[in-house]
């Protein structure tokens, strides 16, 4: 527990409150669950820009990122934070205008767009589970950062921090998780900018950047090859790169928010820009993290923090910040660590819920010959939040491999990066293809990990390019021979305008109806 926290817990307190206060008005403001789902389609670029933000740079991305540099050097930060940045500047450049475009209310109703339910059906199978991974993930380490402020039971923070977490989406939906992500990305940028020249200013008084280099070596700062030219160093540092962009860029939640979007312009250049913040913030907190190495070795830490940081280097920069900056700064920096947890968790279980109650639900309720409006496709969203925050609450609070569980999900979820591509430039892409690339692609993906008996099988760069490698040639193939039967239709909007290959109109009400 962390010695005089007063000022450290009153500032999370009013956070914490003004959360659930915002969300209450965005409640109050929802009129109909296009509201709900997408806010309208009408964010502006400053809120779309931090909502995005907010989603990816998470708890592990600061803590995490802060604690692989520690241990490991700046190679192993690739996948994150820099990898996930790369993941927004590549979506926002080829994906979100064209996404925006469908005028879709979720994610999966983007795969549906060409694949018809089918499509969207397996697209929903990769992608729900990984989320409620991750919503589990940050439910476990927002009780990890309030254990270590109050010493409390890790188990009864985590059940409170998960209802906390469910009570504020259920509320305001897409719109109270976008209003509270700008207040919490704002504090934890605005914490991570100041920090880091105090940071920086006490490693100057133990020599500086030169001597972290001298102790570490040069390759333990470097973010290329570090001399492994053979084909399976070239293929491992390549999947470094590719692994984290290609399972996030096809995500439900970065899709979510291509669709609330004002326009495609706003969606592209939002997802662009909070890339480029990312790796920015990125990039202050994993020389940060390095750094720690001198701390360390000169004598900054007292034996138990140093023997907390041993056992878990995640806790590497909280600990830091409480020995160089000033009551309020940790306050400020604490704060927007919550806060990141928070928005990533709310993410995390409001883009999956719209996938159930609008690619689930409603095609159950429509094949049975019920009317599905407007009301039940809101009422489905909440009670979707509900049930899927509770799996993550008790994920996050009874398991110890919740992050391992996000790892696979994330794994299986790269097999959709070449179906969402195809669909959106491909005009021979059709739903046969998809369907048997995608399938090929989690078989592949799961089966290398059973027969390997571990999430992590190698070599790695198998692990990250086989399966999507061999569903896009599945799904290219098989779209070809199948052309006939099953012909392509063209990319449109959810009101039945043509997007992209007006020519393929005719083929609608053949391959949907087949």
């Amino acid at each position: 527990m962390i010695a005089n926290a007063t000022m450290l817990m009153v500032v999370m307190g009013i956070v914490l409150v003004l959360v659930m206060v915002l969300s209450v008005i965005a409640n109050k403001r929802t009129k109909d669950a296009h509201d709900y789902m997408v806010a309208g389609g009408k964010m502006r670029m400053w809120l779309v820009t931090s909502t995005v933000l907010a989603t990816f740079i998470c708890g592990g991305t600061v803590m995490g990122g802060a604690g692989i540099a520690y241990t490991d050097g700046m190679q192993a930060t690739i996948p994150d934070p820099f990898g996930a940045a790369l993941c927004l500047i590549v979506g926002g450049l080829f994906y979100m205008g064209l996404i925006r475009k469908t005028g879709a209310v979720s994610a999966g109703s983007v795969y549906q767009n060409r694949y018809g339910r089918s499509g969207a059906a397996i697209a929903s199978f990769c992608m729900v589970p990984t989320f409620v991974f991750f919503a589990g993930s940050q439910i476990a380490a927002l009780a990890k950062l309030f254990q270590i402020l109050l010493g409390f039971d890790f188990f009864w923070i985590a059940l409170i921090a998960g209802i906390f977490i469910i009570i504020h989406t259920w509320l305001g939906g897409i719109t109270a998780v976008a209003w509270t992500d700008f207040i919490q990305i704002a504090l934890l940028v605005l914490g991570v900018i100041l920090m880091f020249p105090l940071v920086y200013s006490r490693l100057g008084d133990l020599g500086g950047q030169p001597v972290v280099v001298e102790m570490m070596g040069k390759e333990f700062f470097s973010f290329g090859l570090n001399g492994d030219f053979t084909f399976a160093g070239i293929m491992t540092y390549l999947a470094l790169w590719v692994g984290t962009s290609a399972g996030a860029v096809p995500g439900a939640d970065l899709i979510q928010r291509g669709l609330v979007s004002k326009t495609p312009a706003v969606a592209r250049n939002s997802s662009v820009l909070a890339g480029i913040i990312m790796a920015a913030i990125g990039l202050l907190v994993v020389f940060m993290g390095a750094w720690g190495n001198v701390f360390m070795a000169n004598g900054m830490f007292t034996g138990a923090e140093a023997a907390m940081i041993e056992a878990d280097s995640e806790l590497l920069l909280l600990i830091i910040s409480t020995k160089v900056l000033p009551q309020w700064l940790i306050a400020l920096f604490f704060t927007g660590v919550m806060g990141a947890i928070i928005s990533s968790a709310d993410s995390a279980l409001f883009a999956p819920a719209t996938i159930i109650s609008n690619d689930v639900v409603r095609p159950w309720f429509e094949n049975k010959g019920k009317q599905y409006e407007d009301k039940d496709l809101m009422k489905w969203s909440q009670w979707a939040v509900a049930g899927l925050g509770i799996i993550a609450t008790v994920l996050g609070a009874t398991t110890q491999s919740v992050f391992d569980l996000m790892v696979v999900g994330f794994t299986i979820q790269a097999v959709l990066f070449f179906p969402l591509t195809l669909a959106l430039y491909w005009k021979h892409a059709n739903k046969t293809g998809a369907v048997w690339g995608m399938i090929v692609g989690m078989v592949l993906a799961i089966g290398m990990m059973v027969t390997q008996g571990t999430i992590t099988p190698e070599p790695y760069w198998v692990q990250v390019f086989m399966p999507m490698v061999a569903g896009v040639i599945v799904q290219v193939a098989v779209s070809f021979a199948t052309a006939k039967k099953d012909p392509p239709v063209p990319l449109m909007h959810a009101d039945g305008n043509v997007i992209k290959w007006p020519e393929l109109v005719g083929n609608v009400k053949k391959t949907f109806n087949a």
